[in-house]
């Protein structure tokens, strides 16, 4: 038996709720994976409910029961000798039995595990019912109304659907995409449980007070590792007599006073940039939604409790929706060091498969409008204008969110009869069809300076009483050039609008100043077959002359959008040598 992965889950008088997470980490709900490579070791650490693996009828599952036999409050112990019975390369520890796993779990981890080679592989915690269960408790909450929610939805054919019954726990409360304060399920690779030297037993408080925070934040600590997130998956705790989160009265000061007393400070979470990894169904759409929400009729930094769910406010100056974007990554099946895509076999589009298409960014004056009659042309019926969205006419918060909002409804849908998209908008908005067609993503870039220029007078010229509200804003007030080169309203026009999307993940960009030869480019190798240039709408960059003291300065503000430029020059180069 070739084992690959080791789950080590602690039991404490959980004679209801460790039927239902084997059963949640048997070869019946975990998905994706060969019950041969993986085993689970469930460890009692309790002296008065005595364990056997005869009292689970899991045929089909690797399940060592072992019993403790001097246990103790603190289950790090039994942690520790989970983790030295382990047979796999990559450990998982579930210190906490009375959680439910998510169908994708084990096989998100394997797949995380090859990305990196010092993974610290997290997942978020969820608690059943409507609010955390430390304040549900108080309202009348226990294990048989559990039970009835449980029965209320069918989890045991699609443990997705735990999500529709849960909410954030406490140490996950800020979302799928801020950091988080410990992990339920939490993997490393056997070596780096050695060299973390397992969870401390030092921590003797009943439930281990915060040995699972500690291990979590030491094991980030280590040198050379890489956090990595599974989006879409998560653990559920269950109704016990736990020790903090079913707790009428906190234990958390005793906590705190034993964390302190051993490492001289009060536990922070660490401050770590993770990778995310997973997949996407709609059963996560309510929680991606309020893991993105705009808070921003909230005070800045603070939190809001509301329900016993405790919500991060969005911070200042939008790090968090930076945050957010510059590690996306739950839209993407393998991500491939930080900015890796997964790559697709290159097809010629009209002529395979009706699962490709193509994602076309109109990026403002860089002869995207040209480049659409040619799309037009070639896919008549088959293409889709996507004007709607008026990126540059939109305040940021409100665009990325809608972006992102646009994303998740995007991944389930179907486009039917669909082989392009062309306009307008941010290109995150359809990350998620990867998960559902062979999707090439392109692009066009001009010169920045020659872009703001062309796009200022381009509105000058084009101006009416149905123009867009920055367009008219910039005509009836008579903005002169310097005011709109050296304003924020479009500065880094590109960086605003590639928000949350790395240029790597472009499958081409034209450079416009080589349009002819970058057009034939893309017609031979993605449309398979001769396209005539067409040009709407470009001015040339004679007609834009400015001294070079102002072009200096133009180039200096729009800083991000220069070096985007000379990144997409660097690899049209790449393209033409191979």
């Amino acid at each position: 038996m070739n084992v690959q992965i080791s789950l080590v889950v602690i039991s404490y008088k959980m004679r209801r709720e460790i039927p239902r997470t084997l059963f949640t980490l048997s070869p019946a709900m975990q998905r994706e994976i060969d019950p041969t490579t993986y085993e689970v070791i469930l460890v009692n650490n309790g002296p008065e409910d005595q364990l056997r693996k005869t009292d689970f009828d899991f045929p089909a599952m690797n399940l060592r029961v072992v019993q403790v036999q001097n246990p103790t409050v603190s289950p790090a112990p039994a942690v520790n000798m989970g983790i030295d019975l382990a047979k796999g390369e990559l450990i998982g520890v579930m210190i906490d039995g009375a959680r439910l796993a998510s169908p994708g779990l084990l096989i998100s981890a394997s797949r995380a595990a090859r990305l990196h080679p010092r993974p610290v592989i997290a997942t978020l915690g969820f608690h059943l019912g409507r609010e955390h269960q430390a304040q549900s408790v108080h309202h009348g909450y226990n294990q048989n109304v559990e039970d009835g929610l449980l029965d209320s939805v069918d989890w045991k054919s699609d443990g997705y659907r735990l999500f529709d019954i849960a909410v954030f726990a406490g140490s996950s409360s800020g979302g799928w995409f801020r950091p988080i304060g410990e992990s339920n399920a939490l993997f490393l690779t056997h070596e780096m449980w050695t060299e973390l030297g397992g969870y401390d037993e030092r921590f003797v408080s009943p439930g281990g007070g915060y040995v699972n925070q500690d291990t979590y934040k030491r094991a980030c600590e280590l040198p050379r590792v890489q956090l990595i997130a599974l989006i879409g998956e998560g653990t559920f705790h269950q109704f016990h007599e736990g020790v903090a989160s079913n707790a009428k009265v906190s234990p958390l000061r005793r906590f705190t006073k034993e964390y302190v007393r051993l490492r001289g400070t009060k536990y922070r979470r660490p401050d770590i940039t993770p990778w995310y990894y997973g997949q996407v169904n709609r059963h996560l759409w309510p929680s991606l939604s309020q893991s993105v929400e705009d808070k921003s009729k909230m005070p800045t930094g603070k939190v809001n409790s509301q329900a016993g769910n405790v919500q991060v406010t969005r911070c200042a100056n939008n790090k968090v929706w930076h945050r957010i974007a510059a590690h996306l990554r739950f839209g993407v099946n393998v991500v491939r060091r930080r900015f890796g895509r997964h790559t697709r076999t290159r097809g010629v589009m009209g002529h395979t498969a009706s699962q490709n298409m193509i994602i076309s960014v109109h990026l403002p004056r860089t002869a995207g409008t040209g480049f659409g009659k040619v799309l037009k042309t070639h896919f008549r019926t088959r293409l889709l204008r996507d004007y709607s969205d008026l990126p540059i006419n939109t305040p940021q918060t409100e665009r990325n969110r809608a972006a992102l909002q646009a994303s998740l409804r995007n991944a389930e849908s179907e486009f039917p009869d669909v082989e392009c998209i062309h306009g307008h908008f941010l290109p995150i908005k359809y990350l998620l069809l990867v998960h559902k067609r062979q999707v090439k993503f392109v692009t066009w870039m001009r010169n920045p300076v020659d872009r703001v220029l062309s796009n200022y007078y381009y509105w000058k010229k084009t101006y009416g009483p149905r123009s867009a509200p920055l367009l008219r804003r910039v005509v009836e007030e008579d903005w002169p050039l310097e005011r709109f080169c050296l304003g924020p309203e479009v500065r880094n026009l590109y960086w605003q609008m590639l928000w949350g999307f790395p240029l790597d993940y472009f499958d081409f960009i034209g450079i416009t100043e080589f349009y002819d030869d970058d057009l034939a480019y893309f017609g031979q190798h993605y449309l398979g077959a001769n396209t005539k240039v067409k040009r709407l709408n470009v001015g040339t960059n004679s007609a834009y002359q400015i001294d070079r003291s102002f072009r200096n300065e133009i180039e200096a503000f729009h800083d991000r959008d220069m070096d985007l430029y000379r990144k997409a020059l660097e690899k049209r180069l790449t393209r033409r040598k191979t």
